[in-house]
């Protein structure tokens, strides 16, 4: 078990390296948040299904904002059981959030899921299967990021190749 924490500047391409880098695979689970025509979506990867994540007319209530982004509530509600149920399925190798930011050190966003499985994967139990988590996070935060989850074993990449090199070592 491993954590991958991959990271670049805002808007380089992250998810969609990602996106990519998950279509042709059956052993990835997660979120994605692309960006489709300016509005911010949630993509549950194992069921290929998209939701709406951002409120583009922020009068709404139940929002959680950071910077100029108003996001649903239960959109990270929905997210979070995904991550949770995702955790559970022993038949995915990867488990993908992005991205973890201020909304998480905030305790907000994808946090009740992304605290635990950190924790978990910092700290794995004796298993017999090999599993990985990558976690996109910007590089403005990302010394904030470390020391907010307490990580102290993980490995940094900043493109998906890195990845591949690593777990087929």
């Amino acid at each position: 078990m491993a954590i991958f924490i991959f990271s670049r500047a805002v808007r380089s391409g992250k998810t969609t390296e990602l996106w990519n880098w998950c279509a042709p695979r059956r052993d990835v689970a997660g979120i994605l948040m692309p960006d489709v025509h300016d509005c911010r979506l949630m993509y549950d990867i194992a069921a290929k299904i998209y939701f709406q994540a951002q409120c583009l007319q922020p009068d709404t209530a139940d929002l959680v904002k950071v910077g100029k982004f108003s996001f649903y509530q239960k959109a990270f509600e929905r997210a979070n059981r995904i991550l949770e149920n995702a955790a559970l399925h022993l038949s995915y190798r990867y488990i993908i959030i992005d991205e973890l930011g201020k909304l998480e050190l905030r305790r907000e966003g994808f946090y009740a899921a992304a605290q635990p499985l950190l924790h978990q994967f910092q700290h794995p139990p004796p298993l017999l299967y090999e599993r990985h988590i990558i976690v996109v996070v910007r590089e403005d935060i990302l010394p904030l990021f470390i020391q907010h989850f307490d990580l102290h074993t993980f490995y940094l990449i900043h493109h998906l190749n890195d990845l591949e090199a690593i777990t087929n070592s």
